[in-house]
């Protein structure tokens, strides 16, 4: 008998519209008029799960699952680099760095004041250059998707 969560969990595009979910609420955050004051951390965690979350459906793409016998068995890290390599999704030296920013956002920036672990603070550094390589990456995974 095959479990809810491998239909579900499975199911490529329930990861797709998830994550055009994200970025599309990511863009509205994108537009707030002092975001750097006040929504910047939030919008940022919606572009990094966004891109986990197009990253889990190449997965599926790929013919990988990420569930079985009802347990998660996809990636289990937040490590975005990681990921993409292990997808098979090549990415240039910017996408590179701001997904490894991005990971930082996903793993704690995006959702605490503080890091929950480690002996040391990281900080992350965005700079809205990197919007250029991130709509380029999302039209990348998308093309891929639709493949």
């Amino acid at each position: 008998m095959v479990h809810w969560l491998d239909d579900s969990g499975n199911n490529l595009r329930h990861w797709r519209h998830n994550a055009e979910a994200l970025v599309y609420a990511a863009e509205i955050l994108k537009q707030h008029p002092d975001r750097r004051e006040t929504v910047i951390w939030s919008e940022l965690l919606l572009w990094g799960y966004a891109l986990e979350v197009f990253l889990k459906a190449l997965f599926l793409r790929r013919g990988r699952l990420l569930y079985k016998n009802g347990e998660f068995v996809g990636p289990k890290h937040h490590d975005l680099v990681e990921m993409a390599n292990e997808v098979g999704h090549a990415l240039t030296l910017p996408q590179g760095n701001l997904m490894g920013e991005l990971a930082k956002v996903v793993k704690w920036a995006g959702r605490y004041p503080v890091e929950l672990r480690g002996s040391k603070p990281q900080s992350v550094y965005w700079d809205d250059a990197y919007y250029v390589p991130l709509e380029s990456l999302i039209e990348s995974l998308r093309a891929e998707l639709d493949k």
